[in-house]
């Protein structure tokens, strides 16, 4: 039981030791190498549209919002990569720093029916996390493009 709590002690030492090491930051988070032996932050990054029902009409625009949270509390300075384009086609990557309140994106629009996809990746504590959402644009109106063959 001493043990237990001499190393509970030294974990919430060393997980405290860096508080307030960045001007204005009341809880940095930072990278933590793989051997420690304290709880690392849960970082998630969150994507979605701007309409909770995610459908569209052909022509109007789409506003993604961007979150990188580590235990649901917003990571100061998080910078992220993101592409959007047209389900299933790769989009030309950007890279960008997102605020503590979110960041918004332009989503742009689509003039025929069919989805748009924002796909977001960031490095946060050496690891890769990467999240995506959809638009979909008059979604019952997709036909398919393929035929069924012959036999």
């Amino acid at each position: 039981m001493n043990r237990l709590l001499i190393s509970l002690a030294a974990a919430f030492a060393a997980a405290t030791a860096t508080l307030g090491d960045e001007p204005g930051s009341a809880f940095p988070i930072k990278p933590v190498p793989p051997h420690a032996d304290f709880r690392v932050a849960v970082a998630r990054i969150i994507v979605a549209p701007d309409r909770t029902d995610w459908t569209y009409k052909p022509g109007e625009p789409v506003t993604f919002r961007v979150a990188v949270l580590a235990d649901n509390t917003p990571i100061e300075g998080a910078v992220v990569d993101y592409a959007i384009g047209p389900d299933l086609m790769p989009g030309e990557w950007k890279t960008v720093a997102v605020p503590t309140g979110g960041l918004e994106l332009d989503g742009g629009s689509m003039e025929e029916p069919g989805f748009l996809r924002c796909k977001v990746k960031a490095t946060i504590g050496g690891k890769l996390y990467t999240s995506a959402a959809t638009a979909a644009f008059a979604p019952e109106k997709i036909v398919p493009f393929a035929t069924d063959p012959e036999d």
